[in-house]
Order: C-alpha cells, then sequence, then structure tokens
C-alpha cells in the first residue's frame, strides 16, 4: 500500500480571505515504511506574509520571492499524489487550501479525487485521545515521538509530514480510519 503523508503552511489561515500556501511536503511510505520519496517546495504565494505567519513557520517575504509558484508544482504534486492514500493531520485545512490553489490554475478536480482516498487524522486522534490536545506536537511528545534531526523545528512541512507519518505508523496501523 502506498501512502503519502502531506502538511502544508500558509500565509494564514483562510483561503477566501486571500491567504496562500507557503510550503508542501509529501512523504511517501510503502507497505507500512519510508520509501524515501519526497515531494517537498516552497511556494512564492505572491502576496506578503503577515509578520503573525513568519513567527509561525519562520518563511519571510524575501525567501519566498524567490520561490516557485504553485502553479509550477502542480504537475508534480498530481503525480506524486496520484491514487495513492492521503494521510493529512486536519484534512479540511489543507484541503481547503489545495483546492483553491488548483481552482486559481484552472483546475476544477478537487484535490481529494486525484488520490485513492483522503485520511483524516484529527478526528481519530481525537475519538482516541479524548479531552486530550490533539496538536501533532502534543500527539507526538506523548508518544516520545522525538524529530528526527537536530535543529528540526515544528511548524515546517516537512517536519510535520514526518512526524505525521511516524504517529500514524505508531499508532494506527490496525485501526479503523475515516476518510473525507
Amino acid at each position: 500500500m502506498r501512502q503519502i503523508f502531506l502538511d502544508t503552511e500558509t500565509t494564514g489561515l483562510s483561503p477566501s480571505q486571500g491567504h496562500r500556501i507557503v510550503e508542501i511536503a509529501c512523504v511517501e511510505w510503502v507497505d507500512g515504511a519510508p520509501s524515501g520519496r519526497v515531494f517537498h517546495h516552497y511556494v512564492n504565494p505572491q502576496r506578503k506574509v503577515p509578520d503573525e505567519a513568519v513567527a509561525i513557520h519562520g518563511l519571510t517575504n524575501a525567501f519566498l520571492d524567490q520561490q516557485p509558484l504553485f502553479i509550477e508544482l502542480i504537475p508534480d504534486l498530481i503525480e506524486f499524489v496520484i491514487h495513492a492514500e492521503v494521510i493529512i493531520h486536519n484534512a479540511p485545512f489543507d484541503l481547503d487550501f489545495l483546492h483553491h490553489e488548483l481552482r486559481r490554475a484552472g483546475i476544477p478536480t478537487l484535490f481529494n479525487f486525484m488520490c485513492a482516498r483522503v485520511i483524516d487524522t484529527l478526528p481519530i486522534f481525537r475519538q482516541q485521545f479524548a479531552g486530550q490536545s490533539c496538536s501533532l506536537q502534543a500527539l507526538c511528545e506523548r508518544q516520545h515521538i522525538h524529530l528526527e534531526v537536530a535543529g528540526d523545528q515544528w511548524h515546517t512541512a516537512l517536519t510535520d509530514a514526518q512526524q505525521l507519518a511516524r504517529l500514524w505508523n505508531a499508532l494506527v496501523k490496525t485501526s479503523p480510519t475515516k476518510s473525507c
């Protein structure tokens, strides 16, 4: 089975308010183990990144202005996720941004329909850990899943996608899943 663990970082909380993706990462696992294949890109959002967002993910306007546009990444992104099971922590957030970027590029197909299915881990973990924080960082800390590389930080799409993969495979390999 081919699974893709996906995360994005953005300029804000809502694409309907003009916010855009600034980083996207997809980490592939095959048959429950990392394959080594990664799709990771920083993205020029074509808008100013608010200071509050920079404080979270550290991606500055000067850095992002030098990155490719999302539309340039779409063919490779589709090729990476096509027919795979895509696993996302708080999938509605990321999917909203992905759908928005695809529509901006003139692609009417929703991201969900490019994948075999999309699994949202947040409701699964909320059910499993009722009454506890279910942020990705809190879940990993409780499960003693530490950042793999010294100097890594939370709230980068690549780190969060990698940590989600490790958490998912540690906790729910055999648990039932819910699709979006």
